[in-house]
């Protein structure tokens, strides 16, 4: 078995400094973040390594400071504080749309304008509008395929003519 080669002088000293930039960022994520993002510090603070390690092969980064890390990790808060935002924004717009979709009037008429249809249409077209597919509604009304089609067919059309005399 091979002996483990210690590492070069170099590794260790960019694995310090790879270190002491996260101590920075550490503290400096750790004093924005609190609140809403208190639990997600060390994803932040990853997300910053990430940031820095990106750049790092381009340019000294310890040539710029440790102000840089702390704008860096500045940087990363609002990101994520952003990002939050928007997820917040795009939730409340889908609860919106859904809402336009619930109309409690609408649904009375609805069930109203079922009660009228004939017995085996209005069956068929229940079946439809729960979900089913049509062979699924011909197996559970024992029905042939083409005949639940039908039904379906015929009693959605009712369906639309009944609620457009409403």
């Amino acid at each position: 078995m091979a002996r483990a080669q210690p590492p070069l002088a170099g590794e260790v000293e960019a694995t310090q400094e790879l270190e002491a930039a996260r101590r920075v960022l550490e503290n400096a994520i750790r004093r924005r973040c609190f609140g809403l993002l208190a639990s997600q510090r060390e994803d932040l603070v990853q997300n910053a390594m990430v940031r820095l390690l990106e750049r790092q092969g381009r340019e000294d980064l310890w040539a710029r400071g440790p102000s840089y890390f702390w704008k860096v990790a500045q940087s990363v808060v609002v990101d994520e504080l952003r990002r939050i935002d928007r997820d917040r924004r795009l939730a409340e717009t889908v609860r919106k749309d859904r809402d336009a979709w619930v109309d409690p009037v609408g649904g009375i008429a609805l069930r109203r304008c079922l009660g009228r249809l004939e017995e085996r249409r209005r069956m068929a077209v229940t079946l439809h509008l729960s979900g089913l597919r049509i062979p699924e509604v011909a197996q559970t009304a024992n029905w042939t395929v083409k005949a639940a089609e039908n039904l379906i067919y015929r009693g959605l059309e009712d369906l639309r003519r009944l609620l457009g005399e409403s």
